[in-house]
């Protein structure tokens, strides 16, 4: 019955090792692919002097002559007889590596001189065949036992070390030096790293492999044009490290959070941090990924003073944060801030959860992170954070700064306005259609209170604006704003449908 006799270009068997007793000796000299080699001892862990030759390339036209060198060394030492004739087989014979070589390439590539006659005789000295194709191009055939040899570029360095580098000249090449085109995408990158770190924002980078249970748990959003951000599908690894490096991250958060809960235990009392990274989903069953900033604060964002009390890392405080970065970045349109539904970010405070987007494109999330996770990572002071798609930020950017204005001349006068509405009327439309009124003398509408309770009907509302107006080439007087106020109370009143609280 046929049985296995050795681990090809490994190791041999025991039943077919040669002993003290043995009296027949069937020779075999074969070749065996250096990658098939080496894949095999190391999947079963077994190297051998067998595998440490095979898997860095043998001669494999030298079969032949290695087998009838062996016979002929038994036959001195053991008195050993043939007892058959040689078998070659060689199913596919390998193809001739022809090199084309090309005398000046190879001359600019080493600094150096050197005639074709001289090239080609040191090549020969090699062993390998030497074709003269034209007076500046050569075709080489590398020897058969120097299967390292592959490509114009070993040849050279073949040449150069046969005479010895020293014969090169110690000189600068001559080269030209070309600017490369700068890559908007970077330079975005590059000032948006600036930025956060200008609002005390401190850099972190993690790990894009993640455990399932953690992608569960912050499942990430797919940006774009859509009223709610799209569910996220994880990309498995097909061979994990461990289980708990199963699956690429479906948002950066954990790993900030991660990181959040490291400094923690070693007596940090607050951490404000950010990473620029990349998110990774399948999207119609592609693996895919996408740029992101997450950003995470807690504790004390600023240190208190005697007579000035810290500030706390909150909602809008980092609601703060996140409008400096955008209107840093060049953002010049309306960006809407909505309740964030609880099943695109499981991981947010249901009552503390925003989504943000401009011209109907979602951009990312911004909340408090959920009591459950505080609770889990052992925090005793609120943590918020929020994550941005950093490709719809782009495209939605001008990437110009702010004009530099001159300080104004005139003083500006402010009047407030106060108006009821329905409880669920979104504030910031109220602030947005005010801006919009075509008054030459209003100059900014600020909100600066929102009030529900006594003296407000149930279900209403009051909100109270900062109105300010000035004049560019004069100093206001009381009756020219008192005119302008009251075309804004009207104007504001009409087209809300609100009513003026006195």
């Amino acid at each position: 019955r046929e049985k296995p006799l050795a681990i090809a270009g490994v190791m041999g068997g025991r039943n077919s090792e040669v002993s003290p007793s043995t009296k027949t000796i069937l020779l075999e000299s074969a070749y065996f692919e250096p990658m098939t080699v080496a894949r095999t001892a190391r999947r079963l862990n077994l190297r051998s002097e067998a595998s440490y030759r095979f898997e860095r390339g043998v001669d494999r036209d030298g079969q032949v002559s290695g087998i009838l060198a062996a016979a002929e060394l038994l036959g001195k030492v053991a008195d050993a007889e043939p007892a058959s004739r040689l078998i070659d087989v060689e199913p596919q014979p390998a193809a001739e590596r022809r090199i084309q070589l090309d005398i000046g390439s190879l001359n600019s590539l080493l600094g150096a001189i050197i005639p074709s006659p001289e090239i080609s005789r040191r090549l020969k000295s090699l062993g390998a065949k030497v074709e003269a194709d034209t007076s500046n191009h050569l075709v080489v055939i590398p020897p058969s036992f120097r299967p390292d040899i592959n490509e114009p570029a070993d040849l050279a360095e073949e040449v150069a070390r046969l005479a010895g580098l020293s014969e090169i000249p110690a000189s600068l090449p001559q080269r030209a030096t070309l600017t490369g085109v700068p890559n908007p995408e970077r330079r975005f990158v590059k000032k948006l790293r600036d930025i956060m770190v200008g609002c005390g924002m401190v850099e972190a980078k993690t790990i894009a492999f993640i455990a399932p249970g953690e992608n569960q748990r912050f499942p990430g959003f797919i940006a774009g044009k859509n009223s709610t951000p799209a569910r996220t599908e994880p990309v498995r690894v097909v061979n994990p490290l461990s289980a708990e490096l199963s699956e690429m991250r479906l948002s950066l958060l954990p790993g900030l959070l991660t990181a959040l809960r490291f400094n923690l235990n070693r007596e940090t009392n607050a951490f404000h941090s950010y990473e620029i990274g990349k998110a990774f989903t399948l999207v119609d069953g592609i693996a895919s990924e996408f740029q992101r900033l997450a950003t995470i604060s807690y504790g004390d964002y600023t240190m208190g003073g005697i007579d000035q009390p810290a500030v706390k890392a909150s909602f809008f405080t980092l609601k703060g944060l996140l409008e400096t970065c955008l209107l840093a970045t060049g953002m010049r349109r309306r960006v809407l801030f909505e309740p964030a539904q609880p099943e695109i970010a499981p991981y947010l405070h249901p009552g503390r959860a925003a989504q943000f987007s401009c011209d109907g494109s979602i951009l990312g999330l911004l909340g408090e992170l959920h009591p459950a996770e505080a609770l889990r990572l052992e925090l005793s002071h609120p943590c918020v954070l929020f994550e941005i798609d950093l490709a719809n930020l782009m495209a939605l950017s001008t990437g110009g700064m702010h004009p530099v204005q001159p300080p104004p001349r005139f003083p500006a006068v402010r009047r407030d306005l106060a108006l009821v509405l329905d409880r669920d009327f979104p504030a910031d439309t109220v602030v947005q259609t005010v801006s919009a009124l075509d008054i030459t003398l209003l100059e900014s509408v600020e909100l600066f209170d929102v009030y529900q309770g006594e003296s407000i009907p149930a279900g209403k509302k009051s909100v109270a604006l900062a109105c300010r107006y000035r004049a560019k080439d004069r100093t206001l007087t009381d009756e020219e704003v008192n005119r302008a106020h009251s075309l804004v109370t009207e104007q504001a009143r009409s087209r809300l449908g609100a009513e003026l609280r006195l």
